[in-house]
């Protein structure tokens, strides 16, 4: 059983301020146990030789991803495949304002087709980039659904997403989709039955040889996490109002 998180965002990402870096996350994520990571930042693949050399050296499985905002949907691409898919530049000094790359979800199956895994990530929390209704709509097209980390004992959207999953025989995956270092750490993951090598863990998705573990958070840190949410977004439209390129420190 591979101890898996496939939806992370890093210091990479140039839609988002975001403090530790690709390295440094795989580092950590490594001495938690983990086995299998996936960068996940939006609009860009952020994955090359020296990334993946040295996630090997941990003795840790490293998939090219993207969350990518599709049809005005975020939507996961695991094993995005660089040749074949649009996406932004990495790093602040590409930052740019979150848009579509493609118009239609309809795509997905190509992507499929190539031997890409597609995964629809908090789908039913409140946010017009949530996939919502069109998850149903589209759901032929989709290989996972996404247990979001961020729920409490009394608030958790993931209930209906697990009733999906397991109506259209879905794989549940359990993520952290982290963007504080803090978040890499929550306990919301997934276990994955497979060897360890990169086709088999793809194929176990598509087979829905998964299981999560996960816990709810508590009140504290589940305002927290609401009150970074805000922060963020104000943070974007002001940049996007003023046409600021941020520049910020890699630490």
């Amino acid at each position: 059983m591979l101890k898996a998180d496939l939806h992370i965002h890093t210091f990479e990402d140039p839609c988002h301020r975001i403090l530790y870096t690709a390295k440094a996350m795989i580092k950590y994520k490594a001495k938690l146990g983990f086995k299998v990571l996936a960068v996940t930042n939006h609009n860009s693949i952020y994955f090359n030789n020296e990334l993946d050399d040295y996630a090997k050296k941990l003795g840790v499985i490293l998939f090219p991803g993207m969350e990518a905002l599709i049809g005005g949907k975020e939507v996961l691409i695991i094993n995005a495949d660089q040749r074949k898919l649009k996406y932004w530049k990495s790093g602040p000094e590409f930052r740019r304002v979150y848009k579509s790359i493609y118009p239609s979800l309809g795509v997905l199956e190509n992507f499929r087709n190539e031997g890409m895994v597609i995964g629809a990530p908090h789908p039913y929390y409140p946010g017009s980039n949530c996939l919502g209704k069109d998850l149903i709509k589209n759901i032929q097209n989709f290989d996972f659904v996404e247990h979001c980390h961020f729920y409490t004992a009394y608030f958790n959207k993931n209930k209906q997403a697990a009733i999906i999953a397991r109506k259209f025989n879905k794989t549940l995956i359990a993520n952290t989709d982290a963007h504080n270092w803090f978040q890499l750490g929550l306990k919301n993951y997934s276990y994955i039955n497979s060897n360890f090598n990169k086709e088999d863990v793809l194929e176990a998705i598509r087979a829905n040889k998964v299981h999560i573990t996960t816990e709810p958070l508590n009140l504290r840190l589940f305002i927290y996490i609401a009150w970074l949410n805000v922060f963020d977004l104000f943070d974007k439209r002001l940049l996007s109002r003023m046409g600021v390129t941020s520049k910020y420190k890699n630490i």
